[in-house]
């Protein structure tokens, strides 16, 4: 099972071996850190943080269905 948690990088130690110092994970000792992804402000829940790997957000698309595809997607919801 993989899980996820938004914690702060506090620093990077750049020596051998790189050591990344994080705060406010709500992780089990002995727990391997499996991916390291940046903060994006858009995409997360925490106005007060900080990033500087984005700028701002995307222009948003729209999204449209095609008509056989919604009534597919109806006809399979109705089964379960």
């Amino acid at each position: 099972h993989l899980g996820l948690s938004l914690l702060k990088l506090e620093r990077i130690e750049s020596g051998k071996p790189v050591r990344i110092y994080c705060s406010g994970a709500d992780l089990l000792d002995s727990t391997p850190v499996v991916d390291i992804k940046p903060y994006i402000p858009f995409v997360e829940s925490k106005p007060d943080a900080s990033s500087g790997f984005v700028s701002g957000k995307p222009e948003e698309l729209n999204v449209v269905w095609a008509e056989s595809t919604l009534a597919e997607h109806l006809s399979t919801e109705e089964k379960h």
